[in-house]
């Protein structure tokens, strides 16, 4: 079974940010994916397992521990 979800990032407009690197860390026996967003801010993971939480970094800085569902959206602002 997987788990998908979405993350979109924009800035303090809220316009969305195209290329900005984030990065989905599912533990240290699980590791991690990164994607970049696309020109609507979003990236879309797709993650073998089942998760229950994922440490997000969006531009290289830490957004924190999340919990995580099949389909999540989350959305960041970022300067």
């Amino acid at each position: 079974m997987g788990t998908s979800f979405s993350v979109r990032v924009v800035d303090s407009e809220g316009e969305p940010r195209s290329g900005i690197s984030v990065y989905a860390n599912f533990g240290l026996m699980h590791g991690g994916l990164t994607e970049r967003t696309d020109d609507n801010g979003w990236a879309e993971f797709e993650a073998s397992g089942d998760y229950v939480t994922v440490e997000l970094f969006v531009d290289g800085e830490s957004e924190g521990d999340h919990g995580l569902e099949d389909g999540e959206t989350f959305s960041f602002t970022v300067d």
